[in-house]
């Protein structure tokens, strides 16, 4: 079984597709373990999911925003299946993401794999660098982790993690990283009109564009939009 680990910070207006996403494209057996951070504005449509019940374990800190790696946490901690994944609420799935999530951490040395196709990763960003293309997966040196998954003997119960590290403590352990091919997950919330990314011309020459419906790649440098 996939234990589900949402964590819900703002955008509510996408929250309940997410979850409804979920369930409609999932063809194994999962759990859903929704962390509401405060001031997010989606407890009480959370609440309302969970009486349907869409949610399997619901987690509300009072109205304290505890940040990512907390809120990984409390959802490792109740989690039940022998798969951990973690997702934001802006994603929407695609039908399959379970086989496919299940597929590939059956291969003996990958210890996470991102739902994220990285087919138009920046050359000259290395984070992201494919190492080797396989059936249905690519290794690749990082992956974004708005939604990935690991098996759950990666990571001891007792974590202390300030933000969400959790791959990168997997790939300290010699563990390979790995992304689905295809996507399995469509970006419709955070950086919209921030994310850059590099895509082909009509020659195949790699130029940037600014889109949604790609893997995320952001440059430090790149300031806020002035304001009116």
């Amino acid at each position: 079984m996939i234990s589900v680990c949402l964590l819900a910070y703002k955008r509510p207006e996408i929250f309940s597709k997410c979850i409804e996403s979920i369930h409609q494209t999932a063809d194994a057996p999962f759990e859903l373990i929704v962390n509401c951070d405060g001031g997010s504005g989606v407890d009480e449509i959370a609440l309302a999911e969970f009486r349907r019940p869409w949610i399997s374990k619901l987690i509300l800190n009072n109205g304290l925003n505890r940040g990512v790696g907390r809120s990984f946490q409390n959802c490792f901690r109740l989690a039940e299946g022998d798969i951990i994944m973690k997702t934001d609420t802006d994603l929407i799935f695609k039908k399959g993401w379970t086989s496919a999530v299940e597929r590939v951490l059956l291969q003996r040395k990958v210890g996470a794999v991102g739902l994220f196709d990285y087919l138009n990763y920046d050359p000259k960003d290395k984070r992201f660098e494919i190492i080797e293309k396989k059936d249905g997966y690519k290794i690749v040196k990082d992956l974004v982790s708005s939604a990935y998954a690991f098996k759950r003997g990666m990571l001891p119960v007792a974590l202390e993690l300030s933000d969400d590290g959790m791959h990168t403590i997997i790939q300290e352990k010699g563990y390979l990283l790995a992304v689905t091919d295809p996507d399995y997950v469509e970006n419709v919330g955070f950086g919209l009109g921030k994310s850059t990314y590099v895509v082909p011309d009509a020659s195949g020459q790699p130029v940037k564009a600014e889109t949604h419906r790609e893997p995320l790649i952001f440059e430090a440098e790149q300031s806020e939009p002035a304001s009116n």
